[in-house]
């Protein structure tokens, strides 16, 4: 398998769906691996300062923070994309799942994202969500579902002239707030 060659199209359109599965949105490093490679980095090197300044900027392209490129989290993109005959998939945490769903009117799907039971949805007496033994505090973790609960809460721009856009209107919740400003 060449080095691209499960993320062009002319070559996956010709892929039975198990190769799809499989092979779909491969990306291989320059050590040639057989297998795509996990890349378990939350950030990136660069050669100067300029060139770290102007891929922050959007003016050059090239990997900044895990957060938002990842090779690996690519590859799960484009070969889920590929299964789905879509054009592009973007993966995401729960707290951007939530935001996405309730802007495309389905809060009920994001009050789900963000009540969904998993391990790192628990949260402490502290407030603090759980990740792993030894770390009992991780800020980061509660953004997320502060961001997308404020968001839902105050609305955004072009969401529906209701009170709590991003909650459910079926009476059984009751939502209340102050002080935020609806997100862009």
């Amino acid at each position: 398998m060449k080095r691209r060659s499960g993320q062009d199209p002319a070559i996956t359109s010709r892929w039975r769906p198990a190769t799809r599965a499989l092979r779909g949105g491969t990306w291989r490093s320059e050590h040639g691996e057989t297998s795509e490679a996990l890349f378990l980095t939350s950030g990136y090197t660069y050669d100067d300062a300029q060139t770290c300044a102007d891929r922050f900027a959007g003016v050059a392209e090239g990997m900044t923070y895990s957060r938002l490129q990842n090779p690996t989290v690519e590859m799960l993109e484009q070969r889920i994309a590929l299964l789905e005959g879509a054009e592009a998939c973007r993966a995401t945490a729960t707290g951007m799942a939530a935001m996405t769903a309730a802007r495309v009117g389905e809060p009920a799907l994001a009050v789900d994202f963000l009540l969904m039971d998993t391990p790192k949805n628990r949260y402490h007496p502290n407030g603090h969500n759980y990740q792993r033994p030894g770390l009992t505090i991780y800020l980061p973790g509660n953004g997320g579902l502060l961001a997308a609960v404020a968001m839902m809460a105050a609305g955004w721009d072009g969401a529906p002239p209701r009170y709590a856009q991003g909650f459910p209107q079926d009476g059984k919740w009751t939502v209340r707030w102050e002080g935020l400003h609806k997100l862009p």
